[in-house]
């Protein structure tokens, strides 16, 4: 064989190695997966005789499957949340700092951005559960998103009720 022929065969093993790893990542994201975030996920066209984790069980898999994003590790498979006072001041702190109010999912957005998480295996509903837990503190605009309770927001003409603003964004 020639030497290029060589080189092409090599770098064509190379990367089968490469996606041969790949998929042993994938494989071990599904079945973390299906163990920590329940049902709702079709890998009914898995073969489970297929799925191997890598040597050293320190597999890590990061993006988005059926519009849920992840981040598991073998070692780290679900984070954890925080206590509700925790939540509130936080969510309250974050709303500040933008100025404006925020959507849901813009909220778990910026918790996530700052490595922080609502916490449980649903968090867009975990996130929603707290803040109507949090309804005397943090309140829905309509069109808009949530804003503290307490505090006026003249950009979208919000102004607490029975004159209780503490101050103004």
């Amino acid at each position: 064989m020639s030497e290029e022929g060589d080189k092409a065969i090599e770098r064509a093993l190379s990367r089968r190695r490469e996606i041969l790893e790949e998929l042993k990542q994938i494989d071990t994201f599904v079945t973390l997966y299906r163990k920590y975030a329940g049902a709702g996920v079709d890998t009914t066209s898995l073969d489970p005789n297929q799925i191997q984790s890598s040597p050293t069980n320190e597999a890590s898999f990061s993006g988005t499957v059926s519009g849920i994003t992840a981040r598991i590790t073998a070692e780290n498979p679900a984070p954890k949340g925080m206590r509700q006072h925790e939540f509130v001041s936080f969510v309250k702190e974050m709303l500040i700092k933008h100025g404006r109010p925020m959507q849901a999912h813009e909220i778990l957005d910026s918790f996530h951005e700052k490595g922080r998480h609502v916490g449980g295996s649903n968090e867009t509903s975990n996130l929603k559960t707290k803040l109507w837990r949090a309804k005397m503190e943090i309140t829905t605009i309509p069109g808009s998103g949530y804003w503290p309770l307490d505090l006026a927001c003249p950009a979208v003409s919000y102004y607490p009720p029975h004159n209780a603003a503490k101050d103004v964004a």
